[in-house]
């Protein structure tokens, strides 16, 4: 029998790939104070931003965004601890547990049960709820924490185990990072609308995304640049619709 070539054309009207996923430049950078392992959530109190050491931190480290600088540190022992600031008081992870900790001392006020099974790399507050991965950055589940009763409210399982480096939460979405990307995310249902590439920003292994947080009014994305040239961990600021 004689075979028949089947040849796929795009439609002349259909939207290239780069509108797919749109390329998102950002407006300004700065490096962050030296961290020896970067793969952790960072947190924002609209002035500052909050990061962990590294790894094994015993400390997080608290940023001006003004002056993009390091204006104090706050004593905390976690291991690849993700940050979030919330109702005034830091929110700091420590492998699979929330900490609800002072500001100021670092004094720990509240311990949650333990979530998933491995390291937290992702948290988020609503307002009300936090969100949250277990199983480190490659997760089957989101799990919805609510810090009031100090008790999982619900899971959500996930089809396949999807990579995860950093979470927030601004004007009714969920910003879910992973691979490189930015995820925007509706919440019930659990889905992603939208998809944004940070230009700059490698979009796989260590030169990912590793850490988002919402001021008020921009995003600020974590990110090692130049992994293989070893220039650092560095903080970039975007405007994602």
């Amino acid at each position: 029998s004689t075979g028949v070539a089947l040849v796929a054309k795009r439609n002349d009207n259909a939207p290239t790939t780069m509108t797919w996923i749109p390329i998102v430049s950002p407006s300004d950078s700065f490096k962050a104070p030296s961290i020896d392992d970067s793969r952790q959530d960072i947190g924002s109190d609209g002035q500052h931003l909050y990061m962990s050491m590294g790894a094994n931190s015993d400390s997080i480290y608290k940023v001006s965004i003004a002056t993009k600088s390091l204006v104090g540190t706050i004593p905390f022992y976690g291991y690849y601890s993700s940050i979030e600031y919330a109702e005034d008081y830091l929110w700091a992870t420590n492998s699979n547990t929330i900490r609800k900790l002072n500001k100021i001392t670092g004094e720990e006020l509240q311990v949650s049960p333990a979530i998933g099974d491995y390291t937290i790399s992702g948290l988020a507050y609503d307002g009300q709820y936090f969100w949250c991965n277990g199983s480190g950055n490659r997760s089957d589940t989101i799990f919805k924490y609510d810090p009031i009763n100090n008790s999982i409210v619900s899971k959500v399982p996930l089809i396949d185990r999807a990579e995860f480096s950093g979470m927030a939460y601004a004007n009714g979405y969920l910003y879910v990072c992973g691979g490189g990307f930015v995820h925007k995310c509706t919440t019930s249902p659990f889905k992603a609308i939208k998809t944004y590439k940070i230009e700059t920003i490698e979009s796989n292994g260590y030169g990912g995304i590793t850490g988002i947080a919402y001021d008020g009014s921009n995003f600020w994305i974590k990110a090692e640049k130049g992994y293989e040239d070893n220039e650092g961990v560095w903080l970039y600021k975007v405007n994602l619709d």
